[in-house]
């Protein structure tokens, strides 16, 4: 996609090993400050995730029912952990890329959250449960489910593709890829990842068509809706885009990265108030990971001479990244601009 303001931008698509990086500068930033959507090097590897489930509504005089926290990579369980009697879970040694942890109640899935890519060893994420609404709704399109059975052969592919992504070898992780899904036109885990493959080939059309695939395979998978909202982004379709991304919010009100991507359409269609609210929503969802989503914001109050709350933004942010390669810089401005109280 592009860096969008107010006012038009320029955007360079990058591509690195493992996913796209799009990298954008802001006109009427003094700071010219740099955006990476996507993940880098840094964020490879593992992450400890835990935090707490509330079951709010269930009564006190009946047995608990099991409930478990599991998570899943790209359809493959990595680990699953019962939630102990005060709430609380702990799950180790999560793959970062491409992960989802999810929310087990008598073994039907009721919640679930992406992880982003992030430079974070830990990651707390709470979770609450409705037990009134459990006992009464069907699953909701909101929620996906993350497991995913393949033959022993077709995992092996699965495997060796994602791994050929990751070199950068997109042809031969694509030729994988159509050789598992041949075999299982259903696997919507593979054409997602076949999409971005193609993505990272620049071959947006092929890319397009594989999103629109599992998107017909699994309707609720935020990960595809997101992806195709940016490749939208990424070559100007924008009010596709912001019907995409609406979608992927909706099937995932939780998902920081949907709610991020929807605002930056929203800036693309100049709907800067709009935009504002899906990004905040995206900061509060992921603290951390979204950090460099103040930026975005500081940018763009900055751009509509709201300096001191640029400088809040700024501050925000460094709060967080206090070891900011440039952040002389932002606090030049804060100083020259100070928060209002």
């Amino acid at each position: 996609m592009k860096f969008f303001m107010v006012a038009s931008v320029l955007g360079l698509l990058v591509v690195s090993a493992t996913r796209i990086v799009l990298c954008q500068t802001v006109p009427g930033d003094p700071l010219h400050l740099p955006r990476k959507i996507g993940g880098d090097e840094k964020s490879s590897g593992s992450v400890t995730v835990s935090g707490k489930v509330t079951l709010n509504g269930f009564p006190p005089d009946r047995p608990r029912p099991a409930l478990y926290v599991a998570a899943y990579n790209n359809g493959r369980l990595v680990t699953r952990s019962q939630v102990a009697e005060n709430g609380t879970y702990s799950l180790n040694e999560v793959p970062k890329d491409y992960s989802t942890i999810v929310v087990e109640l008598d073994h039907d899935e009721v919640d679930n959250f992406q992880i982003l890519p992030s430079p974070a060893a830990v990651i707390f994420k709470d979770f609450e449960i409705n037990w009134e609404r459990f006992l009464t709704r069907q699953k909701t399109a909101g929620i996906l489910t993350a497991a995913y059975q393949r033959n022993k052969e077709n995992q092996n592919r699965f495997d060796r593709a994602i791994s050929e992504i990751n070199k950068g070898n997109n042809d031969s992780a694509i030729a994988l890829l159509k050789v598992v899904i041949e075999s299982d036109p259903n696997d919507y885990y593979a054409l997602a990842q076949m999409g971005n493959a193609y993505f990272l080939k620049n071959d947006l059309t092929s890319a397009e068509n594989a999103y629109l695939n599992a998107l017909r395979e699994r309707p609720s998978y935020t990960l595809a809706w997101v992806n195709l909202g940016k490749l939208y982004l990424s070559r100007e379709d924008n009010e596709k885009a912001l019907e995409t991304l609406t979608k992927a919010v909706e099937a995932s009100p939780s998902s920081a990265d949907a709610n991020h991507f929807l605002g930056e359409a929203y800036l693309a269609v100049k709907k800067g108030s709009k935009a504002v609210g899906y990004l905040n929503e995206a900061i509060r969802l992921a603290p951390m990971e979204m950090a460099e989503v103040h930026l975005r914001l500081a940018a763009l109050y900055n751009a509509a001479g709201l300096k001191s709350r640029a400088a809040a933004e700024y501050q925000k942010f460094l709060n967080k990244v206090p070891k900011y390669e440039r952040r002389e810089e932002l606090r030049k401005y804060i100083t020259e601009n100070p928060p209002e109280k």
